[in-house]
């Protein structure tokens, strides 16, 4: 019931489906819900309360002040019948979240534990942000051939310092789809060449048994796998399923990386 509502617009009314037009049609099953989440968000101005019976809307507010009292009937007035609230409710950005003194504005993407969680999970944001960080350490001179240090220690640094940025939460975003890693690979292979002081043409074969490196997926698959497999012993059973879902995913989904 609740899909054909938000897809096709189709609700189910006295008996029959109906097709809405702007808004629900009165009587729809849907409809009391959709009205429940309509009136849950309404703004509500500082030092203000609003009070909901169905859809009836009573403001209170107080103040020794009348003329202040009267601003803020008409401040509240003026934010609920806001073009926000208006028939092209779905076209419009929402209103700022208020948080004590702060106003929070709402995104469609989140960051959490360091990893950027956008709404289909395509991870696209996350994956170009790890990569300009990695490129802006690859531009370290200290990795450079030009520098004092040996190869040895060059190579050292680049896996103790650059390698994790291109493979933290590895298990979190690997089943993205593959060119979506194409940043990661190209920043992955320039900082091999980098240390390296190879051609900006030595093939990528080369480059890893120059510094005796793994391919990035390689690595990305191993830090999966050492995931799941601290998920079976976990005690939380939520974790030992989604240790069950990672488990299971087969290519095109896992990451493949064409050397």
């Amino acid at each position: 019931m609740v899909a054909p509502a938000l897809r096709s617009r189709e609700l189910l009314s006295m008996g029959r489906a109906v097709k809405a037009a702007r808004e629900p049609k009165q009587g729809a099953i849907f409809s009391p819900i959709l009205f429940a989440l309509f009136i849950r968000f309404l703004p509500v101005p500082r030092d203000i309360k609003i009070t909901l019976y169905a859809d009836d809307t009573i403001i209170l507010a107080t103040d020794k002040n009348k003329t202040v009292l009267t601003n803020k009937l008409k401040e509240s007035f003026h934010i609920i019948n806001s073009p926000y609230y208006s028939r092209n409710i779905a076209d419009l950005p929402p209103p700022p979240l208020p948080l004590e003194t702060n106003l929070i504005n709402w995104s469609d993407n989140v960051r959490y534990l360091g990893v950027t969680l956008d709404p289909k999970l395509k991870f696209s944001q996350h994956i170009h942000e790890i990569a300009g960080k990695a490129r802006g350490a690859i531009s370290n001179q200290i990795i450079s051939p030009t520098s004092k240090i040996d190869l040895h220690t060059r190579i050292t640094v680049f896996n103790a310092f650059i390698l994790p940025l291109l493979t933290y939460a590895a298990p979190v975003w690997i089943t993205a789809p593959p060119i979506t890693h194409r940043p990661l690979y190209h920043t992955f292979y320039t900082g091999l060449r980098k240390i390296t002081g190879s051609h900006p043409r030595t093939h990528r074969r080369t480059l890893l048994q120059l510094t005796s490196s793994k391919t990035l997926v390689d690595l990305w698959k191993s830090n999966t796998k050492s995931s799941t497999d601290t998920m079976t012993e976990h005690p939380n059973p939520l974790i030992r399923n989604l240790q069950n879902h990672i488990s299971g995913l087969k290519p095109p989904f896992l990451a493949t990386d064409h050397i």
